[in-house]
């Protein structure tokens, strides 16, 4: 019988403390050619082509770091922000020290979601980071409804 990889506590938490709609987080082995559409096609969201918005891996952070503090909707409080942000540095950690390429479909502005953006699902607000590293790629992403 084939043996199913044990999934990763760091993701499995984030999923439990992030309440929302729905919460996309997974990582995997993935050569470094693959594409942030190869990754939005892979966790089932709609690959944005040249609408992505590549940002540093900082930036990655502190959007995540956002993401899981705050909801979409309405900016309530979801995850405390010291948790939030432990959660968003340990998510970008899983791809290494290395040179990693992030992208997201609503970056920050002024230490907010900017405004327009373009949906990457069918929910009525969504964000989140997709990246590619060296040996392994992944998505964070959020989905909330109003």
């Amino acid at each position: 019988m084939p043996k199913h990889p044990k999934p990763d506590p760091l993701l499995l938490a984030i999923v439990r403390a992030r309440e929302a709609e729905r919460v996309w987080v997974d990582a995997w082995s993935a050569p470094p050619e693959t594409t942030f559409d190869d990754v939005a096609r892979r966790a089932g969201l709609e690959p944005l082509g040249d609408r992505w918005e590549a940002v540093k891996r900082a930036a990655a952070v502190d959007l995540l770091a956002l993401l899981l503090h705050r909801d979409l909707a309405y900016g309530g409080v979801v995850v405390p922000a010291p948790r939030a942000r432990e959660f968003a540095e340990g998510f970008v950690g899983l791809f290494g020290p290395e040179e990693c390429r992030f992208a997201t479909n609503r970056p920050l502005r002024g230490g907010r979601f900017a405004p327009s953006y373009d949906r990457a699902t069918s929910y009525t607000f969504d964000a989140g980071v997709v990246v590619v590293g060296q040996e392994r790629a992944g998505v964070l992403w959020v989905a909330d409804e109003d």
